[in-house]
């Protein structure tokens, strides 16, 4: 149900505002990679696949320690 996360969101937010916004601005890095990759052309925007994946798993690891911080205070 949309209402008990976005609910829930809310609350955490209001408790944790600092691990939220960095939660939040991985993954609009997350997104504004996706994007670039797929509105431009991948090889002119990037000249080497090497730095994409780079980036990508740098956001995706800052999300998952901050997805563990967030089950930690959880338990």
């Amino acid at each position: 149900d949309l209402k008990e996360v976005r609910d829930f969101l809310e609350r955490f937010a209001g408790a944790h505002p600092d691990v939220y916004e960095k939660y939040r601005s991985a993954w609009k890095e997350v997104r504004e990679v996706r994007n670039d990759l797929s509105h431009c052309g991948y090889r002119e925007r990037f000249a080497d696949p090497d730095e994409v994946i780079e980036k990508l798993n740098t956001h995706f690891a800052n999300l998952r320690e901050i997805h563990d911080a967030i089950k930690n205070m959880q338990s």
